[in-house]
């Protein structure tokens, strides 16, 4: 089960905090069409995964279409606070450097 919250940071930044699980289910369909037209309002849109506890291939590819859609329409989308084993999938699938580059910094390793 996932549940989310989204709020405005600044204008034109939007956070979206995931909890739970991000996996195939009618709830992840929720988070995907919640999400989409977020990146195509907001030039940045960051999620924060700190209470995500479990991502499969289908919130993978939440994950992926939101990014590309955000970048088709010149914003950004980035996570923050991954942590435990969605790191370690985000990782495995390269997505992590893409969502998080600050991950990659010698200092966050």
């Amino acid at each position: 089960m996932i549940s989310y919250e989204a709020h405005e940071v600044t204008p034109g930044h939007i956070e979206l905090r995931l909890s739970g699980e991000l996996v195939i289910g009618a709830e992840t369909a929720k988070v995907r069409a919640c999400l989409s037209p977020l990146v195509e309002k907001f030039a940045q849109v960051t999620v924060d995964l700190k209470s995500l506890r479990r991502i499969d291939s289908t919130g993978i590819g939440v994950l992926v279409m939101a990014y590309a859609k955000a970048r088709n329409h010149g914003h950004r989308l980035l996570a923050t606070n991954v942590g435990g084993t969605v790191r370690d999938t985000l990782l495995l699938v390269k997505l992590l450097a893409v969502l998080d580059p600050e991950c990659m910094t010698p200092q966050a390793a």
